[in-house]
């Protein structure tokens, strides 16, 4: 055991996608300081998409995200402001045709933390009392691929372009036919520390051996830091698929740069327009999460990362000409502020 732990950190050491998000950013502080300093404002973020709180950097609310976007393309969800008072969950899963089981997650996001698959109404008053902070119930959407897509258009251009793609793959493990479900993930170098929460609530997996080849998906939840696996497929985006995304992003007001994730049946239908939703739209804090691929370099992440904060600075800069306004060093401190104190409830 003692081998494998240090196998664990040298792995985690030598492969950059699992180093703390600090790792990252520090050397990209230069390049947005460079940036900002070309804006005159390190708030210029907030004109990137006028019609969302800070343009998505931060603080921004999923359920206002909504609002704005066509229900037609969305998961179902309604929002639970958090009181101390349970809500009546059956009759609200009741009025928005929703039935177990369902996702729960913060309105405002965090990196994947209190995204939880609720499976029953005792689960979910649970939730409820453990959360400090308002959430989405949101339908479970069953389609079995998930895509992140970063879209961007310049305001004074008529169609945007697809900039990368995702595929996320949850926590999946193989069966060898003699190991338990629980000794896989312990020997595994990308789940090991997710072992006591994949298990928290389904302790009878652990001991469950499975044949020889065959796959079980423990976890669908699509979160890097949840320990999915992100695959770089940026080279099959098609015409159809950047028409499919334009259209979307055109009938969002003043919606210019950021990242849908999706879920869909199969790559042709989706292409089409058809068997799909949105789970999630992510504005100008959105990461290429493309990059987290495990084949690319820590230079490539750096490359690409430089690369769309300059479409985010040249997209915020048409818009300031149009009268959209960058936040001030008053309200980016404000905002870092009410930034940690959110987060501070969520750990």
């Amino acid at each position: 055991m003692q081998l494998f732990l240090l196998k664990l950190k040298i792995h985690r050491l030598t492969n950059w996608e699992y180093w703390p998000m600090w790792a990252l950013y520090l050397p990209l502080l230069p390049y947005y300081i460079y940036l900002s300093i070309k804006a005159k404002s390190f708030g210029f973020f907030n004109a990137v998409n006028p019609s969302i709180y800070s343009g998505g950097m931060g603080l921004e609310k999923k359920s206002d995200v909504n609002k704005i976007t066509p229900s037609q393309f969305l998961a179902t969800s309604f929002l639970i402001v958090k009181t101390n008072v349970l809500p009546n969950f059956t009759q609200l899963l009741s009025e928005h045709q929703l039935t177990f089981p369902i996702i729960a997650k913060p309105n405002i996001g965090c990196r994947g933390n209190f995204v939880k698959k609720i499976n029953s109404l005792p689960e979910l008053q649970a939730y409820h009392d453990s959360i400090k902070v308002d959430y989405l119930i949101e339908e479970l959407i069953n389609y079995k691929n998930e895509v992140g897509i970063f879209y961007c258009r310049m305001p004074n251009e008529v169609d945007g372009k697809i900039t990368g793609i995702v595929l996320k793959k949850g926590v999946e493990v193989i069966g060898n036919g003699t190991s338990t479900i629980g000794e896989l993930i312990s020997k595994s170098y990308r789940y090991y520390y997710q072992y006591d929460s994949l298990f928290k609530n389904n302790e009878h997996l652990k001991n469950t051996i499975l044949e020889k080849d065959k796959l079980m998906e423990l976890s669908a939840i699509g979160n890097h830091a949840r320990g999915a696996t992100f695959y770089d497929i940026t080279n099959q985006c098609t015409p159809n698929l950047t028409k499919v995304i334009d259209d979307i992003s055109k009938k969002i007001p003043d919606f210019y740069y950021g990242r849908y994730d999706i879920k869909f049946n199969t790559w042709k239908e989706f292409e089409q327009g058809k068997n799909y939703k949105i789970i999630e739209i992510n504005g100008a804090g959105s990461e290429p999460t493309h990059m987290y691929d495990p084949n690319h370099t820590f230079v490539f992440a750096i490359k690409e990362y430089s690369k769309h904060w300059q479409m985010m600075y040249e997209v915020a800069k048409q818009n300031h000409k149009k009268g959209f306004q960058y936040f001030s060093i008053k309200e980016c401190r404000a905002m870092l502020a009410e930034n940690e104190i959110y987060y501070n409830k969520l750990r």
